[in-house]
């Protein structure tokens, strides 16, 4: 791709923000040290003299980082002071006996899902911890994201259930994105959230195939078994995709910038190229520009830098106000949605069981599927 024009991509850069239009500007001061180390780590040139540990631990901690720094910290041969680095210590060995204690659950789904012929994919967080992160204890997450396609939900519900995990509530395939679910395994509680489309928020669902993603899916080598990932590719974009469709006024965490850094870096030219041809294909190169470039932002350039500020310099105001219209009126949101279900049939259905959840939330505050 050709470089953007300079003056142009200045005026640009501090304005990116959450992609839905309204949002505030991404408060970096509420970030404390945090994205300057993060910086210092990731460019490989960090200095003791650069960094506040005291005050990093608590920026870093909240935004999910603690790890992360810590690993890299160690690897750096950098001085922490003994109290602080013994707090940083724990919080490391703690995040990888998790993270052992996870891998065995995860090979257990897998397992029960393979022999019973359900097809499923691990994604975000607990997938990204495994693959491009130095240790899995460096990407914490709060529960595993599984998703299958919608024709074999019923299956997937049944091994979940014979796993022993109990079902949160259930609104219909269109209302929502997912289903939680909530097991022990020796003591221990697991959260599963088992999706059979990407995210809630209408606006991005039926966008990118679950079946290709999972035709195109990775073998994850586990202790007592496996599971099966996104490519690098896709991982990117659904990164991308799980922010723009958070709540709008949602604050944006340091760990989702920093996924999507280094999986720009595992990204080869073609393999980036297909990914942005991909975007524009599935309507999603907007997203996909307006989070790689906040990464590159925040942290510092990222590989294919050119390419990302290109994107950025040609995002659609058009698209945007229309994510806003979807965000702001509900039946603008349902109709747009209905609009791309294929064929009649879910199209009923999606009015089906759009009244009931309608009128069961008149009177009460919420915010609705996101």
């Amino acid at each position: 791709m050709n470089q953007p024009d300079p003056d142009k991509l200045a005026k640009l850069d501090p304005a990116l923000t959450h992609y839905y239009p309204d949002a505030p500007v991404v408060n970096e001061a509420g970030w404390g040290p945090a994205p300057g180390i993060l910086r210092a780590l990731l460019s490989g040139e960090p200095r003791d003299a650069d960094i506040d540990w005291r005050g990093l631990l608590g920026s870093a901690r909240n935004e999910g980082i603690i790890n992360f720094v810590t690993f890299r910290a160690l690897q750096a041969g950098l001085t922490v002071p003994g109290e602080i680095s013994l707090q940083m210590r724990h919080s490391l060995m703690t995040g990888e006996a998790d993270k052992l204690s996870g891998d065995f659950e995860l090979a257990r789904i897998f397992a029960a899902a393979d022999e019973a012929g359900l097809r499923l994919l691990l994604i975000k967080g607990e997938a990204l911890a495994r693959t491009i992160y130095p240790s899995g204890a460096c990407r914490p997450s709060g529960d595993f994201d599984l998703l299958m396609d919608t024709v074999q939900l019923e299956l997937g519900e049944q091994v979940m259930a014979e796993l022993g995990y109990t079902p949160g509530a259930f609104e219909g395939v269109h209302m929502f994105g997912q289903r939680t679910w909530q097991g022990r395994d020796q003591g221990r509680p697991f959260v599963v959230d088992l999706h059979w489309d990407l995210t809630n928020r209408r606006f991005f669902r039926n966008r990118l195939s679950v079946d290709t993603l999972l035709d195109r899916a990775q073998q994850l080598p586990l202790p007592d078994g496996c599971a099966w990932i996104p490519t690098t590719r896709d991982a990117l974009l659904i990164a991308c995709v799980h922010l723009a469709a958070a709540k709008p006024h949602m604050p944006v965490d340091l760990r989702w910038l920093l996924d999507i850094f280094l999986l720009l870096d595992e990204l080869e030219q073609a393999q980036f190229n297909a990914l942005v041809a991909e975007a524009r294909d599935t309507g999603l190169v907007d997203v996909l520009a307006n989070y790689c470039g906040l990464a590159d932002r925040v942290l510092g350039p990222c590989r294919h830098r050119g390419g990302i500020l290109e994107l950025v310099s040609r995002i659609d105001p058009a698209r945007k106000r229309q994510y806003q219209r979807c965000c702001e009126q509900r039946w603008y949101d349902l109709l747009e949605y209905g609009r791309r279900l294929p064929g009649w049939k879910q199209r009923s259905e999606l009015l089906r069981q759009t009244l009931p959840y309608v009128f069961s939330r008149l009177g009460r505050s919420s915010d609705g599927p996101v």
